[in-house]
C-alpha cells in the first residue's frame, strides 16, 4: 500500500455509502454472491462476468434509492439481473417484497425493450430477477417476505386465492443473525468478510479496535487483493465514523495488520472529519451583526474553511482557485460546493470552469 493521500470517501448516509464502497466492486459482489446463492445456482451463473447493470436502467429502476445494487450477470444464452437491495432503515421493510416486484418488473420491461429493439420481435421469455436484502439491524426481521402476505385479503380468503395471486419470495440476509464463523465460512473473500463484519460490528462500538486486531489476517489479505486499497480506506473511514472506539485505538489496529500505511488511512481520516467539524463551528461563528454583514460574514467563513478542507485532502491549492473561492460572497453557492466535495477526484472538479 502506498497511497494513503486520498480523501474522504463516504457521504453523509453513513451506512448506505460503505455499502457500496464495498459491494458496489464486481469482483467483490461476485465473491459474496457465490456465498449467498445455492450452489446449483451459483453454478449455472458465470459470475467472473458480473457487471453492474447500465446507467438507464439504474437511474429507471432505483430512482431516489442509491443504496441498492443491481447488477447483470449472463447465464449460458441470455442475460440474468440479479438485484440486490440495502435495508438499514426502520420504515418501509413491510413492503419491501413489494418494492423487489416493482424493481424487477422495471427491469424485466428493460429487458423485453431492449430485446424488441435488437430483434424486432417479442422474446421468448423474460429475464431472470433475483432480489436480495442485506439486513443490518439488530432486531430480527419480522417483516413479510412472500408478496401474498402484504395483499390486503382476510387470512381465510387468502389462503383460496393464493393460487390466484402474484408471488415473489425475497431473500434476506439477516446480518446480526448469522455469526461471525457462518460469515466467513461463505468463504467470499477478504473484503466482502470485512464488510459483513463492519456492517455487523461496527456501529456504535466501543471495542472495534480490539476487533480489528483479531481480524488483521483478513485486513493484510485484503490488502493484497485488486482493489484492496480503496477498499481499506473505505474500512478505515467507516470504522473511524461509525464505532465509538477511539481514532489512536482504530489507527494502531490498522498499523498493526497493514504497517504504517495503514494506520496513515485512519490518521488522514481523523484530520479531514476535524476539518469538517471546524468548519460547521466556523459557519456558527460568523453568523454575527446586520443582516447583510451576517451573511457576507457567514459566506467569508465557509470560504475559509472550505479552503481548509481543501488543502487538507488535495494539498495546496492553485491560486486561481483559492480567489475564486475567497471572493464568494453568497453562502448558498459555497454550501454547495461542501455537498460535493465528498464526490470529487480534483479540487478543480469542485467549481465549475465557467466560475474559475
Amino acid at each position: 500500500m502506498t497511497d494513503t493521500s486520498t480523501g474522504l470517501r463516504l457521504g453523509h448516509k453513513l451506512h448506505d455509502s460503505f455499502f457500496r464502497a464495498i459491494f458496489g466492486r464486481p469482483r467483490t459482489a461476485a465473491a459474496a454472491l457465490r456465498g449467498l446463492l445455492p450452489a446449483p445456482l451459483v453454478a449455472g451463473l458465470d459470475l467472473d462476468r458480473i457487471a453492474p447493470a447500465s446507467g438507464d436502467l439504474v437511474t429507471r429502476a432505483l430512482r431516489q434509492r442509491h443504496a441498492d445494487l443491481i447488477y447483470e450477470i449472463p447465464f449460458a444464452h441470455y442475460p440474468a439481473h440479479v438485484v440486490w437491495m440495502y435495508e438499514h432503515e426502520t420504515l418501509g421493510k413491510r413492503l419491501a417484497v413489494w418494492r423487489a416486484l416493482d424493481y424487477g418488473v422495471l427491469i424485466m420491461r428493460d429487458g423485453y425493450e431492449r430485446f424488441r429493439a435488437e430483434h424486432h420481435r417479442d422474446p421468448r421469455a423474460l429475464p431472470a430477477v433475483i432480489p436480495l436484502v442485506l439486513h443490518t439491524g439488530r432486531r430480527p426481521w419480522r417483516h413479510p417476505t412472500c408478496l401474498s402476505e402484504v395483499i390486503d385479503l382476510p387470512p381465510p380468503l387468502r389462503t383460496h386465492a393464493r393460487p390466484y395471486l402474484p408471488e415473489l419470495e425475497l431473500h434476506v440476509d439477516e446480518l446480526h443473525a448469522t455469526s461471525d464463523d457462518a460469515l466467513r465460512a461463505r468463504r467470499a473473500g477478504p473484503i466482502a468478510t470485512l464488510g459483513w463484519l463492519l456492517l455487523k460490528h461496527a456501529p456504535g462500538a466501543a471495542d472495534l479496535a480490539d476487533r480489528l486486531r483479531q481480524w488483521r489476517r483478513d485486513l493484510s489479505a485484503a490488502d493484497d487483493t485488486p482493489g484492496g486499497r480503496d477498499a481499506l480506506g473505505a474500512m478505515a473511514e467507516y470504522s473511524v465514523r461509525a464505532s465509538n472506539a477511539s481514532h489512536e485505538a482504530i489507527g494502531r489496529a490498522f498499523r498493526d495488520a497493514l504497517g504504517p500505511d495503514g494506520e496513515e488511512l485512519v490518521v488522514t481520516t481523523g484530520q479531514k472529519l476535524e476539518a469538517l467539524a471546524e468548519a460547521r463551528g466556523i459557519e456558527k461563528g460568523k453568523a454575527v451583526g446586520k443582516a447583510e454583514g451576517k451573511a457576507e460574514g457567514k459566506a467569508e467563513g465557509k470560504a475559509e474553511a472550505l479552503v481548509r478542507v481543501l488543502t487538507l485532502r488535495f494539498g495546496p491549492l492553485p491560486g486561481p482557485l483559492v480567489a475564486r473561492i475567497t471572493r464568494e460572497t453568497r453562502a448558498d453557492v459555497i454550501d454547495g460546493w461542501f455537498e460535493r466535495i465528498l464526490a470529487v477526484a480534483t479540487p478543480e472538479e469542485l467549481i465549475a470552469d465557467r466560475d474559475l
